[in-house]
């Protein structure tokens, strides 16, 4: 095969999967974590809403690493968040989630 063409068919293959992974992190955030999540309930529960550059900010500055720890770990200021926010997603997906949540949230 071709070398050109096969550089061509990895680098979609690769877009492929890095829009698969956007697409279920989305799908993630959706059915595990937007109860508390969304703008219009989680001042509520003192969480950050996806979405809100104020309420995120402080916490994106603490670096991903912080936030992954919460939300693997569950949050020891606010009881509400729990150990991966209740969800059973492996720790990749969760990742993932809080990916998609700070890129909606910039």
């Amino acid at each position: 095969m071709n070398t050109k063409l096969l550089m061509v068919l990895s680098g979609m293959a690769a877009i492929s999967i890095s829009g698969q992974v956007s697409a279920d992190a989305a799908s993630d955030y959706t059915t595990n974590c937007n109860s508390c999540h969304n703008v219009a309930i989680a001042p509520a529960l003192q969480a950050p809403g996806v979405g809100d550059k104020a309420a995120w900010a402080p916490r994106i500055a603490k670096g991903m690493d912080a936030l992954y720890h919460t939300a693997l770990n569950g949050s020891s200021v606010n009881p509400v968040m729990m150990p991966r926010g209740g969800s059973s997603l492996g720790d990749d997906a969760l990742k993932a989630v809080v990916d998609y949540m700070v890129s909606q949230s910039k």
